[in-house]
C-alpha cells in the first residue's frame, strides 16, 4: 500500500474485539502489519 499506518486503520478491529460481538472469540492476535 504503501502508506504509514494511522489510528483510523486499527479502530474498527479494536472495537470489534472490546464489544459484545467478540464474547466468543478468546486467545486471538491481531497482527498489526499492513498486510506485509
Amino acid at each position: 500500500m504503501r502508506r504509514l499506518g494511522t489510528p483510523e486503520d486499527l479502530g474498527q478491529a479494536v472495537l470489534y474485539f472490546v464489544s459484545p460481538a467478540s464474547s466468543w472469540v478468546t486467545g486471538q492476535i491481531l497482527s498489526v502489519d499492513g498486510g506485509m
